[in-house]
């Protein structure tokens, strides 16, 4: 019992019994995602990717669903106040829950197109929309937050972000793997 407080603590401060759950699940979910990739016999670039995708989008999950006290009322904004709170009212704090909402979702569509042989963009766009109208409308039929039109768009502009860095990405790569390959050519002959 004293090594399992040990296993479960941080910062010297024992974890809760749901505390334990979340970690249990999330290894447990790690590792197995992690052995069935091996199975299907992806590479381990590929197979890491898929478990830190696993684990970031289980930690999104964590944070704006499950870490949240529900309120009493149903909370619903759906007019765009953000242009207004950051360009007029110059409202640093609406600047970075903006930015915090890009960032979510730029992160995984980066890395969520490699997993896709054809149409990786449009199935990118298409996770990253669903997975933003998931949170979003749980939000708010559990009362753990607020279904805002403006995370909608944040969340979205954040994807698109991200497909646009993957795209250039495999350009940039393709392209000096193409110049590089032209310059031994060259040089054989």
């Amino acid at each position: 019992m004293h090594n399992e407080r040990k296993l479960y603590a941080c910062a010297g401060k024992p974890f809760s019994t749901v505390e334990r759950r979340y970690c249990d699940y999330l290894c447990g979910v790690t590792f197995l995602l992690a052995y069935l990739m091996q199975r299907k016999h992806c590479s381990k670039l590929r197979t890491a990717v898929a478990a830190l995708l696993y684990f970031y989008i289980f930690n999104v999950l964590v944070t704006t669903l499950l870490m949240r006290t529900p309120y009493s009322y149903y909370r619903c904004t759906l007019e765009i106040q953000f242009v207004n709170q950051i360009f007029v009212q110059k409202d640093l704090y609406a600047l970075s829950e903006a930015l915090l909402n890009i960032m979510m979702f730029l992160i995984p569509s980066i890395f969520l197109p490699f997993f896709f042989k054809e149409h990786e963009a449009l199935k990118t766009l298409c996770c990253g929309l669903g997975f933003t109208l998931f949170i979003e409308i749980t939000q708010y039929f559990t009362r753990l937050g607020e279904l805002q039109t403006d995370d909608l768009i944040m969340n979205f502009s954040g994807c698109l972000l991200g497909v646009l860095i993957y795209f250039t990405l495999r350009l940039t790569i393709s392209f000096f793997k193409e110049k590089n390959s032209y310059s031994q050519v060259q040089k054989a002959s």
